[in-house]
């Protein structure tokens, strides 16, 4: 650690850590005394190393013993693997639509005897081409979720119309197989990013629909919590999920029925989405399941990010 944070003996010996590492992320961690999570830095000593800090509690009483590693390599691999994803996502994006394209004007010819011979196939290309365009926006989601660790451009976002959106949506995706119900407290504003949020609302929307059977209720709730907290859940009657599958449903194309997602046009990518939206906004999320009973999914926002109509 002393090489790392460029300290030196007998010179620092004594002297005020916070003193000696003059990083603002580095302070801010010492001072707010919580060290449950680590902290990532570039080293004092050559600013192209990248640095995971641990502070844990050591010895007696207000002590404690600091841990550095150099994870330069592992942030160089993980920057790299972003940027294949992005890249590959834009690449496939140009002939999706150029194939898209083909496919509807086809499909919209006059020719009655060709559109006879070859509707099914056309109708099953059309299939998977939607489902390869909604693999590619998903990808690109994560990849702009990850390339911009930041919070930026976080407005007031009106809950009760962003839900409203998302409940059309809802019910033109289930097609009235289901029944959908809404229960919005009047008046939330939420601090965030309404793209995101959209995303990650109509998720776990459309899985709640993907996976409960025909004539399935589907409930999506938005209410203001005691402690100021903004609660949003979605609630549904299917087929549910075992326990030991719960902890890795964020994993990205993590599957708990491979042939199943597949068959219901799911990307694997969905839940990866949720949880990148809610750690950007200071929120978290909680599963309770039983298998062939339903499925809840809840986020919750503290108080800090309920905000008025005003602040727009």
């Amino acid at each position: 650690a002393a090489h790392y944070l460029g300290l030196t003996s007998p010179n620092d010996i004594g002297q005020r850590l916070i003193n000696l590492v003059r990083h603002p992320a580095f302070s801010h961690h010492l001072t707010q005394g919580d060290y449950s999570s680590t902290l990532e830095l570039p080293s004092p000593a050559d600013e192209t190393v990248i640095l995971e800090v641990n502070i844990i509690p050591y010895g007696g009483k207000n002590q404690n013993l600091l841990i550095a590693r150099d994870i330069t390599r592992i942030k160089r691999l993980e920057s790299m693997r972003k940027d294949f994803v992005a890249n590959v996502s834009h690449e496939l994006r140009t002939p999706l639509t150029v194939l898209s394209g083909t496919l509807e004007t086809i499909s919209d010819a006059d020719d009655s005897e060709t559109l006879a011979t070859w509707r099914r196939s056309l109708n099953y290309m059309q299939q998977h081409t939607m489902r390869m365009q909604s693999i590619v926006d998903d990808l690109l989601m994560i990849s702009k979720l990850e390339a911009d660790d930041h919070q930026q451009d976080h407005h007031p976002v009106s809950l009760s119309a962003l839900l409203s959106t998302v409940y059309d949506e809802a019910l033109v995706l289930s097609d009235s197989q289901h029944e959908i119900k809404l229960d919005i407290t009047p008046s939330l504003w939420l601090l965030g990013d309404e793209n995101e949020l959209h995303s990650a609302f109509s998720n776990l929307v459309a899985n709640a629909i993907r996976y409960s059977p025909a004539g399935g209720v589907v409930v999506i709730k938005c209410q203001q919590q005691d402690d100021g907290g903004i609660l949003f859940c979605v609630k549904d009657d299917g087929i549910g999920i075992a326990p030991h599958h719960i902890q890795r449903l964020t994993e990205r194309f993590y599957r708990i029925d491979t042939g199943r997602s597949r068959d219901s046009g799911g990307t694997g990518l969905g839940l990866a989405i949720v949880k990148h939206v809610l750690d950007r906004h200071d929120a978290r999320m909680e599963i309770s399941s039983r298998v062939e009973k339903g499925s809840e999914f809840c986020c919750y926002f503290p108080a800090s990010r309920r905000c008025s109509a005003a602040l727009s």
